[in-house]
């Protein structure tokens, strides 16, 4: 049995050329919109799911990058005492970004591993899973 780091014997891995990759992108996308009802019901399953369990529930959603804005605030601003001008504007085009792309890639790579059962019974279209996780990433 052939492990993730090493290929199985008598098989060659090649990177792929450019145009390999293009047409592994638009098959990928292809595959997307075919099955873009499944995409969505992924996406509100997660939403009924996410934090229903939580007193804040959705409001964590807002809160989170307005507590994160403060405590860079006092942190720079206050302690270390910098006098950009519009810094709380600065901070938050920063914040919002960088907790969508982490959260997003986090989540992605969650989505294939906790759902393994699932890819392994049945013919599942993989690329769904991610895809999902990237429009309603979980925090």
């Amino acid at each position: 049995m052939a492990t993730l780091t090493e290929p199985a014997a008598g098989t060659h891995l090649t990177p792929p050329s450019a145009r390999g990759l293009l047409l592994l992108t638009l098959d990928g996308f292809a595959e997307l919109t075919g099955r873009w009802r499944l995409v969505r019901y992924l996406v509100g399953a997660d939403l009924k799911r996410t934090h229903a369990d939580t007193a804040l529930g959705q409001l964590w959603w807002l809160l989170d990058p307005i507590l994160r804005l403060l405590v860079y605030y006092f942190l720079f601003a206050v302690i270390y005492q910098r006098k950009t001008p519009d810094f709380l504007l600065f901070l938050f085009a920063a914040i919002l970004p960088w907790k969508w792309f982490s959260t997003t890639v986090n989540s992605a790579m969650n989505s294939v591993a906790g759902r393994q059962g699932l890819i392994r019974q049945i013919q599942f279209p993989k690329i769904v899973l991610p895809a999902a996780s990237a429009v309603f990433p979980r925090s």
